[in-house]
């Protein structure tokens, strides 16, 4: 072989090579199965081109995230200075932006998008991170194709309006997702949705709302399997979480959740709550473990010492439901009050019928009704009441008309069984 033709070679194997790595500073691995677009992603350059795409892609689009993580302050400088410098070069000759290198990631979805769902490889080890600086994820949807997010980590987002974590318009589907130290002016520390939330084997961890909802907040209803909420705070109502509709909650865990009304969550509508734990959560005025304005369902649960301390409304001190409080009829079933306290109501408090069905009352207290309080009648079969006490009323629980007793257990309450007419 000639030296010619060598140099000829070399530079063809130069000018593929340099295609190639060109190629790959510009288009991203994608493929379609089964009718879904799916973008393989492994920097935060990627994830915002990735979103780019999927505004105008017609139909579902998935992105799938490498290990990593994808911080809202990282233009690619650092990292990835080729992507980085060509992407300014493209942002100044461009006639309208090319891309956003940091900030809030972004999407809004234009006709016929389809939905957008984000999954990474496990939420320990592909994370989306704030950096104490912006609301992680944005997401608008013209026509409220749906949001589902899979197997990350949401962390340290924070925002002077709502949602620390992410924010959407649409209806949201989170399964496997850790979210942590968001924090948000407005609704929603860990997320807010617009429309309605459905939570799976999820973790809500030290998220924070000056208003509601310090895990996340609803327009819509919320259901909720299979998750843990811990020491998330609000100022208003639902520390855990808030919905404006209907909340569903099962097998499901809440610990040490702070808010002024319904420390573990607060629901503006019907709330069941099946096989979930509430413990040392804590409230101001209404609902340690969880307040709701409407019918209450409860079915295998726990409530250990939660605790409504007590405020001021009106000049008149408050605090009712220990465990939850209803503003209408609540039924209880199987399950268990313990060591919860209130003013008013240290089990739980109902405005209307109080309905407990093979269920355990133990040293709850109050000031008024120990086990727990009804302003109107009260069903109460096959239970225990013992050693709850109040400084007025029944220590085992109030009710205002005379309840219906059967196969029911009192001991050593303090000062009575239960009160009538209070």
């Amino acid at each position: 072989m000639s030296k010619s033709q060598k140099i000829i070679i070399s530079l063809f194997v130069i000018g593929i090579g340099g295609y190639l790595y060109i190629q790959n500073l510009f288009y991203l691995k994608t493929e379609t199965v089964n009718g879904t677009y799916t973008i393989y992603v492994s920097d935060s350059i990627e994830l915002r081109e990735s979103l780019k795409e999927a505004q105008t892609h017609k139909g579902d689009t998935v992105i799938k995230l490498a290990n990593g993580t994808y911080r809202t302050d990282d233009s690619g400088k650092e990292n990835h200075l080729i992507k980085y410098l060509v992407r300014t070069i493209l942002n100044k000759i461009s006639k309208e932006k090319y891309l956003n290198l940091t900030g809030t990631f972004k999407y809004y979805g234009q006709e016929h998008v389809g939905s957008l769902t984000l999954i990474g490889s496990s939420r320990k080890h592909t994370i989306l991170d704030g950096a104490k600086q912006n609301t992680v994820f944005h997401h608008w949807s013209k026509e409220k194709y749906s949001l589902n997010l899979q197997n990350l980590t949401i962390q340290n987002g924070d925002s002077n309006e709502s949602a620390g974590g992410v924010r959407t318009f649409s209806d949201i589907e989170v399964r496997d997702v850790l979210f942590k130290n968001n924090r948000s002016t407005e609704y929603g520390g860990g997320f807010h949705s617009y429309e309605s939330v459905t939570v799976t084997d999820s973790i809500f961890i030290n998220n924070s709302s000056e208003d509601s909802g310090g895990g996340f907040s609803s327009s819509e209803s919320a259901t909720v399997t299979d998750s843990v909420f811990n020491k998330n705070n609000a100022e208003l109502w639902g520390g855990g979480f808030y919905s404006s509709e209907s909340v569903t909650v099962i097998s499901s865990t809440f610990n040490n959740n702070n808010a002024r009304q319904g420390g573990g969550f607060y629901s503006s509508e019907l709330v069941t709550v099946k096989k979930s734990d509430f413990n040392s959560n804590q409230a101001v005025i209404t609902g340690a473990g969880f307040h709701s304005s409407k019918l209450v369902t409860v079915t295998d649960s726990t409530f250990n010492k939660n605790i409504v301390i007590g405020g001021f409304v009106n000049g008149q001190k408050l605090g009712s439901g220990g465990g939850f409080y209803s503003y209408k009829s609540s039924t209880v079933k199987q399950s268990i009050f313990s060591e919860n306290q209130a003013q008013t109501g240290g089990g739980f408090s109902s405005s209307e019928l109080a309905t407990v069905i093979n269920s355990i009352f133990k040293y709850n207290s109050a000031t008024l009704c120990g086990g727990f309080t009804t302003s109107y009648s009260a069903t109460v079969i096959n239970s225990t009441f013992k050693y709850n006490n109040t400084t007025l009323g029944g220590g085992g629980f109030c009710s205002k008309y005379k309840p219906e007793i059967e196969n029911t257990i009192f001991r050593g309450n303090i000062p009575d069984k239960y009160f009538t007419n209070y």
